[in-house]
């Protein structure tokens, strides 16, 4: 699962009130409180009939804290692929001007049709390709393949100044071209 607003919200007043709670211990291991304070601390949580109600509230953190413990913070999506950074300022290519790059050759090349084009950021003038594609029946797929990797890593990179270090093609069924009836 992933942690939205709200969960921050409450594992950061969950830490706050387990911080208080360390306080209050340490400040007890030092002398801060006598025995007999401590003592008759012990026997209002014991001695009294709020007991029941200390129970639900130490069930309820201990809720809380094991369904934190399975959250993680989202992670800003990048939609871009950086290709220089300078005290100046920067340059990035938007993965959608990457695709629209993609497609452009992809245009060119006889016997495909396009399907999806994926771009994924890997790192610095770096990313992941994804492209499902469908071939008409003619075409010999590892020789066709085997071109569109290479040549498209080339244009990518002569056209963007950016690698394209994975490419990942999945050929698709070609779906035929439905006709209109009436």
């Amino acid at each position: 699962m992933k942690m939205s607003v709200g969960t921050r919200v409450l594992l950061s007043v969950f830490l706050v009130i387990i911080l208080g709670i360390c306080g209050l211990i340490i400040a007890a291991c030092f002398g801060a409180f006598s025995a007999g304070d401590i003592l008759a601390l012990a026997h209002g949580f014991l001695d009294t009939g709020f007991k029941y109600i200390w129970a639900a509230a130490a069930l309820l953190m201990g809720i809380i804290a094991i369904t934190l413990l399975f959250f993680r913070t989202k992670e800003a999506p990048v939609h871009a692929v950086m290709l220089d950074t300078s005290t100046d300022g920067s340059v990035a290519v938007t993965t959608e001007a990457l695709k629209e790059l993609t497609g452009n050759y992809l245009k060119n090349v006889q016997g495909i049709v396009v399907q999806r084009i994926e771009i994924y950021p890997l790192g610095y003038k770096t990313l992941r390709l994804n492209l499902a594609i469908s071939v008409r029946q003619e075409v010999q797929v590892p020789e066709l393949t085997k071109k569109i990797r290479d040549e498209i890593k080339k244009y990518i990179e002569t056209y963007s100044g950016i690698s394209a270090d994975q490419i990942f093609i999945k050929i698709l069924p070609l779906k035929p071209v439905q006709t209109l009836t009436r």
